[in-house]
Parts: C-alpha cells; sequence; structure tokens
C-alpha cells in the first residue's frame, strides 16, 4: 500500500508538512520524493523519449526511476508515444502484452 498521502503528492499538495526535500536530486530514496521526482519528470517532458532519456540519464536509482515513468507515462500518453524502435525491440512481446491485457481485464472484472 502506498504511505499516506502520496497520491496528494503526485499532483502536487503535501498532505502534511515534511521536511524540505530536493525533488532535483536523483539519489533520493523516500518515497514522496522519487515519486515527486518523476511525476516531475513526466509533467515537464516534451514526450516519452525526451522525458525518460532525461530522467534516466540524472543517475541515482536510473532503473527505478525509468520504470516508474514508463509506468505513468505510458499510462498518460499511452503505447504509441514509445518509440517504434524501442517496442520493436521489445523481448518476448506478445507474452508482455498477453499479460497486460489479462492484468486489465482481472482488474476490470466486477469484485464481490
Amino acid at each position: 500500500a502506498a504511505p499516506a498521502g502520496i497520491f496528494d503528492v503526485a499532483v502536487g499538495a503535501a498532505p502534511t508538512p515534511r521536511p524540505a526535500l530536493d525533488h532535483a536530486d536523483p539519489a533520493v530514496t523516500d518515497p514522496f520524493a522519487v515519486l515527486g521526482l518523476v511525476v516531475g519528470a513526466v509533467t515537464a517532458s516534451a514526450g516519452f523519449r525526451e522525458g525518460l532519456l532525461g530522467l534516466v540519464n540524472r543517475g541515482g536509482d536510473a532503473d527505478l526511476h525509468g520504470a516508474l515513468f514508463g509506468q505513468l507515462a505510458g499510462a498518460l500518453y499511452g503505447v504509441e508515444a514509445i518509440p517504434a524502435a524501442w517496442r520493436a525491440g521489445l523481448l518476448r512481446r506478445p507474452l508482455l502484452q498477453d499479460f497486460a491485457d489479462r492484468l486489465l481485464i482481472a482488474a476490470l472484472a466486477p469484485r464481490d
């Protein structure tokens, strides 16, 4: 489960006063700061490629930041925003697409 208030941070408002965090520092480990860093990169980017490369090339926990960026930007802009060459080079793409489709179906299924 996400820490209380993390979704408020994602849209730019901290639920309670917190210590000052440098959202520009890629070495941060605080979940609020990491989310702020990634959301900031998504909202400030000119596109998927530019935003992702700009974020991961800053260093820090680049694989985590890149994964979070990809999830948020992918959900926001859709798969077509990902450069075609990157999509074409994805290993086991049909398996991943099938798995993603099944996850979506399960998420949308009525719950008892």
